[in-house]
Order: structure tokens, then sequence, then C-alpha cells
């Protein structure tokens, strides 16, 4: 590809064996899946020095935010008795419901560990994921009643598309941890992002956020993971209204 002889040389393309190498490598040992997995996050990590917009009051105030989230749901789960390390059993052994976990527990628990994840994306100065102001307006512009009625149908649909892909990948995957963790990816592929950075967000931070979460959802089933995506949409949705465009 380098016409000019002086530029060609061995050590312009040594790199891309080493990489072919090391991919071919995770397909020999662990398969197809994580093979891809392994390049979707290589690439993740190359596009995110590739940054659009520059911190603004929002940053400053969704920063405030999630340290005030932190500190509430810190309290609550001291009160409670449980914490975030509960998490790792989905991680390591199985995803199968928290013992002595209800419904209130895993919300707590989860909003602190997105709390966590936020405060990280926000000191990495990482791009927020484009979110439309108008589509946030839209629902609440007619009132309280439009605003709770769009709010119960988008955390339906979001419980039971995540239900739905887990289904369906079961045809293909055993695991239901592996299956998570592509529910995962799909999500991030999915997350609209006009910058490498904002990708990078959506990816290399949000993944285990959004690991614990889709693996609550399969614990607790549709209704109760709905009740659990209206948690998370209607917390975040000052600090996505403020960092919209």
């Amino acid at each position: 590809n380098f016409k000019d002889v002086k530029e060609q040389s061995i050590l312009r393309v040594v790199p891309q064996f080493i990489g072919g190498i090391a991919f071919t490598y995770l397909y020999v040992r662990y398969g197809l899946l994580a093979s891809i997995m392994a390049h979707y996050l290589y690439n993740t990590i190359l596009m995110a020095m590739r940054k659009e917009k520059m911190p603004s009051a929002g940053t400053f105030f969704a920063f405030i935010y999630y340290i005030v989230l932190l500190v509430v749901t810190w309290f609550m789960m001291v009160n409670r008795g449980i914490g975030i390390p509960d998490l790792l059993i989905w991680v390591t052994e199985a995803v199968v419901p928290l013992s002595g976990y209800n419904f209130w527990d895993y919300a707590i628990v989860l909003l602190g560990f997105d709390a966590i994840v936020g405060i990280i994306a926000v000191v990495l100065f990482l791009d927020t994921t484009d979110g439309k102001r108008e589509a946030l307006d839209k629902m609440s512009e007619d009132g309280l009643f439009t605003f709770v009625l769009s709010a119960l149908i988008i955390a339906l649909l979001n419980a039971a598309m995540i239900l739905l892909m887990n289904w369906l990948l079961g045809f293909f995957i055993g695991s239901i941890i592996v299956r998570s963790i592509v529910i995962t990816i799909i999500l991030a592929m999915t997350t609209k992002s006009s910058s490498g950075s904002s990708l990078a967000r959506a990816t290399l931070v949000n993944l285990p956020d959004s690991f614990f979460t889709v693996a609550a959802f399969l614990v607790l089933g549709l209704w109760a993971a709905m009740g659990l995506s209206l948690v998370f949409l209607l917390v975040h949705y000052l600090p996505n209204y403020v960092n919209s465009d």
C-alpha cells in the first residue's frame, strides 16, 4: 500500500500480524464469540481517542448528581445489610437470585453501582451518548399522565426486549453468563454515539453496569424487570435531560 519505497517497511505491518495472531489464538482457545467480542472491545479502545463534546455545565451537574446518588444508595445499602460485592456471584458462578434480596434491594445495589460508573465516565471526560431533548420533552409535554404512560411503555419494551434476546440466544449459547455479555454488547452497539469517545463510554464504562442490569432482569422476570427499568429511567431522566442536545 506504500508506493514510496522509503515508506515500505516490515515494521509498518508487523502490528497487524500481532493483532491477527492474538485474535486467532482467542478464536482457537475460546471460540468465535470470544474473538469477536475481543475485537469489538479492541476497536472501541482505539476509537475512544476521538472526542467531540467538551465538558459543560451539564457534565458538572451529572458529576454532582451521581455523587449524591452514590451517597444515598450507600447509606441505604448499609442500613439494609447489602452491598455491591453481592453481585459478584453473577460473574464468578452463575446468574441466580441473590439470597435474601427483594425488588428494592436489587434496585438500590444496581443504582449504587450505576452511580460509580457514572462518576468514572465523567472523570474520564468521555462523551455522553447522543440523546435528543425533543424526545425527552415529548414525554412530558402533555402532562404527568403522558409522562407516566410513556415511561411505563418504554420500561416494558426494554424489559421484554432483553428477555426476548436471552430466549433467542438460548438456542445457540448455553451459558446464561455468556448470553448476558452478548446482550450487553448488543445494547451497547445500538446506543447512538457521534464519537469514538461516546462509544467507549457505552461499551467500556457502561459494560459492567449493563451486564449486572441484564442479569437482574433475567433473575426477576418480566414484570419485576419492567419495574426495575422504570426506576432506572426515572433516576436517569434528569442527568440525561441536562446532557441531551
